[in-house]
């Protein structure tokens, strides 16, 4: 079974300490409120073909805050390594 990054377990760290912000917080709500507007004009079909996609999309989010955060962190590292090498 091969290893997990030091990266990545950074990150799984960095994600479990996240504190929420204001603006996110009231985003989040807002996001809540309309998809539960909108679920409710939609039949059971419906619903579960949104909820899918939701999923989809949530997973996407994911992994591209993965790559984000392994790319942010190698590119500091090259900068920190150029800078105390000069």
């Amino acid at each position: 079974m091969p290893s997990k990054s030091k990266i990545l377990e950074l990150f799984e760290q960095v994600e479990m300490n996240k504190k929420i912000t204001p603006p996110y917080r009231k985003l989040l709500r807002n996001f809540i409120t309309r998809k539960e507007q909108y679920t409710k004009q939609l039949n059971e079909e419906q619903r579960k073909g949104l909820e899918e996609i939701l999923s989809i999309s949530g997973s996407l989010d994911e992994q591209e805050m993965r790559e984000y955060f392994s790319e942010g962190f190698k590119m500091a590292t090259r900068l920190m390594t150029e800078a105390l090498s000069k």
